[in-house]
């Protein structure tokens, strides 16, 4: 019932994200497109009640893909990135992520040097924790949508962009209690096939993913920028999990 809910809810979303974005098209002589490849440094904390509820914190680098469509009436992104780090407490522990997707259609208001609008993300993350766990694999999956914000503002002779988001509901998936053997595996389809075990349709008061990023913005005769980025997500449902990191992004744009 959950998902046939879940379903009727996003459905209707991703295809109204997907129409605008066939509009935005129609203002192609007038927009810029931009194609980067980007590389994060992030300090990333996990607690997880898997795991006796301890905290683990360490470092983690992300590389992707980005790409950008921008008129006066409209913005379109879609960014992908995948990322491994460590992370450390009682022992080590070694950490996954992958985000295959992030597409955002927003409605520009050229007046107020703003942008609204939605987004549709998958994301998916992993974690073993060797000395404590054994060869346990821990996961957490999201397939959600959310409202952005992004606001550009002048600095100096440069611009900044602050861009927050927020979800609002989509499918999640975690390891049931019980299920989880230990033995190491590191099978990158069994990875995916473990990712959507279990995944149940909730809104903000199951799962919560909030990100708030301030970019500097690249001048037109420099194809590199920097942001700051902090991310905090919370899974609600026992056994609860929660992650905060902060990162430095660097985006190189590509061709022209």
């Amino acid at each position: 019932m959950k998902s046939k809910l879940g379903l009727r809810f996003i459905l209707p979303f991703v295809a109204l994200v997907f129409s605008l974005n066939l509009k935005a098209q129609e203002q192609e002589n007038e927009a810029i497109h931009q194609h980067a490849i980007t590389f994060k440094t992030q300090f990333l904390q996990i607690k997880d009640d898997f795991n006796y509820g301890l905290t683990f914190s360490g470092i983690n680098l992300m590389a992707g893909y980005a790409y950008l469509h921008e008129s006066e009436q409209s913005v379109f992104s879609f960014e992908s990135e995948i990322g491994f780090g460590g992370i450390f407490n009682k022992g080590a522990g070694l950490a996954w992520r992958f985000k295959p997707v992030d597409l955002f259609y927003g409605h520009s208001f050229s007046s107020m040097a703003l942008t609204f609008g939605g987004y549709v993300s998958a994301d998916y993350q992993w974690q073993q924790y060797s000395e404590l766990q054994g060869g346990r694999l821990f996961w957490f999956s999201s397939n959600e949508v959310g409202i952005r914000l992004r606001y550009i503002m002048p600095f100096k002779s440069k611009k900044i962009a602050i861009t927050l988001s927020n979800s609002l509901a989509g499918f999640a998936a975690r390891p049931e209690p019980g299920t989880e053997t230990h033995y190491y595996t590191f099978s990158f389809s069994e990875f995916f096939s473990t990712a959507h075990q279990n995944a149940t349709f909730g809104f903000v008061d199951a799962f919560f993913r909030s990100k708030l990023e301030i970019e500097l913005l690249q001048q037109e005769n420099r194809r590199f920028s920097i942001a700051y980025q902090f991310e905090y997500f919370g899974y609600y449902d026992a056994p609860t999990l929660s992650f905060l990191n902060h990162s430095i992004n660097l985006k190189y744009r590509i061709g022209k």
